[in-house]
């Protein structure tokens, strides 16, 4: 499976400078990579994700790289990818991790 075109313009691009993405924070840059893998390994697609995250964003004022982890934080857990309490677990280790 290749990988996923991103969108370049309009509410699901993601941030860029000179046409490469950019992220502020490790947590965002492992958080695009995990949601890459997962869409290759085939736990859902792309344009799926890519829903959710435009849903996100017009829901909420909040920065692009927290509508993505909400989109997919909601993704897993619509789909039961991952058990309750599992994603907040998760979402602690990477916040401990990039405290360090």
């Amino acid at each position: 499976m290749s990988a996923p075109e991103l969108d370049v313009d309009g509410p699901a691009a993601p941030p860029r400078s000179n046409g490469e993405l950019v992220f502020d924070e490790p947590w965002q840059r492992r958080l695009f990579a995990t949601t890459m893998a997962l869409c290759e390994a085939g736990a859902f697609t792309y344009p799926e994700f890519r829903e959710r995250l435009i849903g996100e964003i017009g829901t909420s004022p909040r920065p692009y790289w927290w509508s993505w982890q909400d989109a997919l934080e909601h993704l897993l857990a619509d789909r039961q990818l991952c058990q309750p309490g599992e994603l907040a677990a998760r979402a602690e280790t990477f916040a401990e991790h990039s405290r360090h």
